[in-house]
Order: structure tokens, then sequence, then C-alpha cells
């Protein structure tokens, strides 16, 4: 019974690097969308009126790619799992998650964003500061999301290295039959009834 719980831990090490690993790939192809958005709002306003650097964009394309990276390391630890693997991933990941929510913290809540583009945005172009409001709002959630993913992903490994890795030769299938004859051939039923006396 061990055994198993260790083969699905190292199952869902893999599963829940993969989901926050997709998670982070959205959050790329998301944020260099709003960066498109944001260059191609502020090339057509109205006013010409300097508008600050959108660090909330850059935090989530660098959140997508920190993910990303982090969530790759963790595929290639669940495949050569050991014990200093493990407290690497899990100490290395730790820290990150650490620096991750400082900087999300520091960049969605202490910076009133949504203050600084109404003060840059005049009336005539009112719907484009609706527009990164309303995404200013997402990317706090998704970023929520990832946080919380990674999480997860934490927790497991750290479950997976307090119970210990041990060879997972046990959990590959043994039962597998060998092919010694060719196909086209038939096999004798004479031959396979007196090799099982």
């Amino acid at each position: 019974m061990i055994k198993c719980s260790r083969c699905c831990l190292h199952r869902s090490m893999r599963m829940v690097n993969l989901l926050v690993n997709l998670f982070g790939v959205a959050m790329i192809v998301y944020s260099l969308w709003l960066l498109k958005r944001w260059k191609e709002g502020v090339r057509d306003m109205v006013s010409g009126s300097v508008i600050p650097t959108p660090w909330f964009i850059y935090a989530c394309l660098g959140e997508g790619i920190v993910v990303c990276l982090s969530m790759l390391s963790g595929h290639m630890v669940a495949n050569c799992i050991t014990s200093f693997n493990l407290f690497i991933y899990v100490a290395s990941l730790c820290s990150i998650l650490c620096l991750q929510t400082l900087a999300f913290i520091v960049i969605f809540y202490r910076m009133d964003w949504k203050d600084k583009i109404s003060k840059y945005i005049d009336v005539q172009d009112e719907k484009f500061g609706h527009f990164l409001c309303f995404n200013l709002t997402v990317s706090r959630f998704l970023l929520i999301m990832i946080i919380a993913a990674q999480t997860n992903a934490v927790i497991v490994a750290f479950i997976l290295w307090a119970t210990g890795p041990e060879p997972r030769s046990h959990c590959r299938r043994l039962d597998l039959p060998e092919f010694r004859q060719s196909f086209l051939v038939l096999p004798d039923s004479s031959s396979s009834g007196s090799s099982s006396n």
C-alpha cells in the first residue's frame, strides 16, 4: 500500500507540474496580448500625456516565465527523484514562491493602478481606462490562482520528500509477455501443454 501511494505521489507531482505549467503558458500569452493592447491604446489616445510603465503587465509576463521554468524543473525532478533533488526543488520553489508573492503584493496592492490610470486618461479615452481596470482585476485573479497552484506543487513535493523516495521499479508492470517467436508462426498447442507441466 505504501509503495502504491508513492507511485500515486509521483504521478500527482507530474500532473500538478503539468497543470501549473499550462497556467504559466496561458499567463504568458495573456500578458503578451495585454501588452499589445496597451501599446495600441496608448498610440490611439487623444491626449498626448505620458502614461506610466505598465508594471502589472510586466509582472504577469515575468510570473508566467518563472512559473514555466520552475515547473519544468519540477518535471525533471519527478523523473529522477532522490532525496537531495527533492530538497533542492522544495527549497528553491519556496524561495521563488516567496519572491513572487512579494512582487505580487508590491505591484498589485501597494500601487494604486486605478488612480494612476484615471489620472493619465481623459474622458475621451475612458473606454481604454475601463479596459485596463478590468484587465487589472483579471490579472490579480490569475496571479492568485497561479500562486495557489504553485503552493499545491510545493506541498506535493514536500510530502514526497517527507515520505522518502524509493526506487520505483515496483510501479512498472512486470507481467508483460515476452515475445520470443515470430508472429507468422502459429504456436504449437502440444509444446505449450508440455511446458506448463
